[in-house]
């Protein structure tokens, strides 16, 4: 699948863009009108990289270092502003501004993750097709035995396609997460989540990371023994996600005093 760009030109310039935006957003209030179009810059960048050059975007992590710098330090941002507001509502002397404030924030949040979703569903349609990768539906709930063992298989540029969808479906379920334990207005339903999580498992049984964010769901309802199973999981694979140990730790010190 040939792009606009060699590897290595993209490359390149993925490289530049990273260090133009790294060292806006070290400064101690960032100009948002220089860091969105460095931004947005990337993120296409990083698209053209992974959707024409399979096995290199592989090699270089582009998945994680898009996700990283184009999504999730944005999510960072908005847990800290949703943090701020919501403590500010103790105070009855800025509840009432920071009430207005907080509803502001949600709503720019979930623009943010309604828009990045579009994005990682776009892309992994892509990713999809250039794999012949026939899953229906917006979570691409069902991918049957047959086309698991073939993909499973796979090789080269199809293989290095498997994984960029493992890691799409991945920073998709996040993105869920994010919406239903921050904006959901009531109960959280990590459904959705947890769908794009157990499918990523299922396309790279190998990778430890989807075993980790499962652990994560788990956490939340509480359900700490399957919890334990899936941080296990995470760090029994050949590609074992390495925090899951300290996620572990924290689990089992949480509950050392029911043992006691």
């Amino acid at each position: 699948m040939a792009g606009g760009g060699s590897a290595e030109d993209l490359l390149s310039r993925i490289e530049k863009a990273e260090k133009s935006l790294r060292s806006q957003l070290r400064l101690p209030q960032p100009d948002q009108k220089t860091v969105k179009p460095l931004r947005t810059a990337l993120i296409g960048l990083h698209e053209e990289l992974i959707t024409s050059h399979h096995s290199v975007a592989c090699k270089s992590e582009a998945e994680q270092s898009l996700w990283k710098l184009g999504f999730y330090k944005r999510i960072e941002d908005f847990r800290k502003r949703h943090a701020r507001m919501t403590e500010a509502l103790e105070d009855p002397a800025k509840k009432q501004r920071a009430a207005g404030a907080l509803e502001l924030v949600n709503a720019e949040f979930l623009r943010f993750l309604n828009k990045s979703l579009a994005f990682y569903t776009t892309l992994m349609v892509k990713l999809a097709s250039a794999c012949d990768l026939d899953v229906p539906g917006y979570s691409y709930p069902e991918i049957s035995m047959a086309e698991l063992e073939r993909l499973r298989a796979g090789r080269g540029e199809l293989g290095a396609m498997v994984t960029s969808c493992q890691r799409c479906l991945t920073y998709m379920g996040d993105l869920e997460r994010y919406r239903a334990l921050y904006l959901s207005g009531g109960a959280p339903d990590y459904g959705a989540a947890e769908a794009h999580y157990r499918t990523a498992s299922r396309l790279t049984p190998h990778a430890g990371t989807p075993h980790n964010q499962i652990a994560v769901l788990c956490t939340y309802r509480p359900d700490d023994l399957s919890g334990a199973y899936r941080y296990a999981r995470a760090l029994a694979c050949r590609a074992p996600f390495a925090t899951a140990r300290e996620n572990m730790v924290l689990l089992f010190d949480k509950n050392r005093p029911r043992a006691g």
